[in-house]
């Protein structure tokens, strides 16, 4: 079942990028840095740029925008954490700030690690008003060889998530499809690689608006930072 499922994931993304044509085009390089605090407490900070080279039908290699984010995470059970944080975006036109709010659950079903996460996120910005958004994503990791992610094996990150968007009372919505592929490289570094396709359509506008990204994230664990007791 969990087979079947992936291959969903990976097929979504074809069928809905020739449903819908994508309006640009870009890169999504991430760098991804976590550390314990303490037996319970967790943080993981992150850098994100979006780099674009088609968009509304001109080819034009553009740095749009980068996010720089915290998140503080409490083990609430061996398989429950419940996290927040803060993040900004540095955009042309003056940056932006996102309160951040998650709660994320992982099962483990035989040789699959499943991941479930619900997500809230209040963007605010001198330039517009405050939006809302409230998120769901499923995502699995499926190891290519053996019954469990080892040293120097690749391993499948399939993922879909449903996002909802308030503005100004304006509704919308999102959707955002992301086939991946892992690298483990240590017990402490991990790479992955694969699209990130998104198709976002508001109340009141005329068409939707979607993007295909090439993503690649690195992930390192950093020693505790509190030390040996």
């Amino acid at each position: 079942m969990l087979r079947i499922l992936t291959l969903f994931c990976l097929l979504s993304i074809t069928a809905v990028t020739v449903a819908q044509p994508s309006r640009g085009y870009g890169f999504l390089p991430r760098v991804v840095l976590s550390g314990n605090l303490s037996t319970s407490f967790r943080n993981i900070t992150s850098a994100e740029s979006r780099i674009l080279f088609y968009d509304d039908g001109e080819f034009d290699l553009q740095h749009s925008l980068t996010d720089l984010s915290t998140l503080f995470s409490y083990r609430w059970f061996s398989n429950m954490t419940v996290s927040a944080g803060y993040m900004i975006r540095l955009r042309q036109g003056g940056p932006s700030h996102r309160l951040l709010q998650q709660f994320t659950l992982i099962q483990a079903v035989r040789q699959t690690r499943l991941s479930y996460r619900l997500a809230f996120d209040q963007t605010l910005s001198s330039q517009a008003t405050t939006v809302y958004r409230a998120r769901f994503r499923i995502q699995f990791e499926l190891p290519l060889s053996g019954e469990k992610i080892d040293i120097g094996e690749f391993y499948l990150k399939p993922g879909i998530e449903a996002i909802g968007i308030t503005q100004g009372g304006t509704q919308g919505a999102e959707l955002r499809i992301t086939p991946l592929i892992g690298y483990e490289i240590s017990p402490s570094n991990r790479i992955e690689a694969g699209v990130d396709y998104r198709i976002r359509k508001m109340e009141h506008a005329s068409q939707s608006n979607s993007q295909l990204f090439v993503h690649f994230s690195w992930f390192s664990s950093l020693p505790s930072l509190m030390g040996k007791k």
